[in-house]
């Protein structure tokens, strides 16, 4: 190889590593919030008088393919997005790719949750990582009695990912879940799709349930 073709895969390779530094996931977006407060709303009306603690940070779930369903012995793999999307008969295939790759880039990392920025009717409360941490490290066997004393009058601890859109940004996917115990929560793929201004849930598909 000549030196001047040494030089081109060189410079090649440093623009190379420039372009990838610079693709980074942006903060969570006022559109984000928005589907947060939609979602949040729409858990049963219920729990109205019961406070929402969300972690700090979001949680991804990224779309598996091993579902709860157990079937002589073995876990057999119906994928829990598709499910949604065949509840949601007006989305198309590439709807579907789009959401999913979005997603699962958007998911890359965690990111912090404005809870001032989530408009919705729901009392909301925020609890951080770290009491998180502590409050399931001191004691295995009363980690969740340890929850419910700091935080009474809860529904549980909710998780919520990042969201993924399409490319028209019309349509949206997140994971949501909401745990009040050991053996007592569930995991949601949610959704959604746009109308005028507003977000509506088109489709829910649960991922697990303890």
């Amino acid at each position: 190889m000549t030196t001047k073709n040494k030089f081109i895969v060189l410079l090649f390779s440093l623009l190379t590593i420039g372009c990838k530094s610079v693709v980074t996931v942006v903060p969570i977006t006022e559109e984000e919030y928005k589907i947060y407060g939609t979602v949040l709303d729409s858990l049963h009306s219920d729990t109205l008088q019961y406070i929402l603690v969300i972690t700090d940070s979001t949680a991804p779930n990224y779309f598996k393919s091993d579902a709860r369903y157990f079937s002589e012995g073995k876990w057999f793999a119906p994928n829990e997005l598709e499910k949604a999307r065949r509840a949601d008969s007006s989305m198309t295939n590439s709807d579907f790719d789009e959401l999913s790759n979005n997603y699962e880039f958007m998911n890359e990392q965690k990111f912090y949750i404005r809870l001032s920025s989530i408009n919705t009717l729901r009392k909301l409360k925020q609890v951080t990582s770290d009491s998180l941490k502590r409050i399931f490290e001191i004691d295995q066997s009363r980690n969740w009695v340890l929850f419910h004393k700091m935080f009474p009058n809860s529904v549980g601890l909710i998780r919520l990912s990042r969201v993924g859109f399409n490319l028209q940004k019309n349509r949206a996917v997140l994971f949501m879940s909401c745990t009040n115990g050991g053996l007592d929560g569930t995991g949601t793929y949610i959704i959604l799709r746009k109308s005028g201004l507003s977000w509506q849930i088109s489709a829910t598909a649960e991922d697990w349930v303890s």
